[in-house]
């Protein structure tokens, strides 16, 4: 499990996600999740939520992160619900794969 690094300004993180996306971010929660980035409930003061992952450059950054972004962003007109494997498994074994059904 992820624990929190104490180098992540959250103010400049806040600032960050209103640069970047035009998000008044009221309050972040770290989300302890994930090996590969940092994760971060991000809530706005009019109760929107939103998840911001935040990756480390100098540890890990996966070469094929804008492909996976890029995907992710072309299903986003689909809500993606996790299928268990016929024996309640989330994750299908060799080879490793996980099944959506888009609805």
């Amino acid at each position: 499990m992820k624990v929190e690094a104490s180098s992540i300004d959250m103010e400049a993180l806040k600032t960050l996600l209103m640069a970047q996306y035009r998000l008044a971010i009221h309050s972040l929660q770290f989300w302890p999740q994930g090996e590969e980035s940092y994760g971060y409930i991000a809530n706005t003061q009019d109760q929107k939520h939103y998840f911001a992952k935040l990756y480390d450059d100098d540890l890990w950054c996966p070469p094929d992160l804008e492909t996976t972004m890029a995907t992710t962003f072309r299903l986003h007109h689909f809500v993606l619900i996790i299928l268990l494997t016929s024996s309640g498994a989330l994750l299908a074994s060799r080879p490793y794969f996980n099944l959506f059904a888009c609805v």
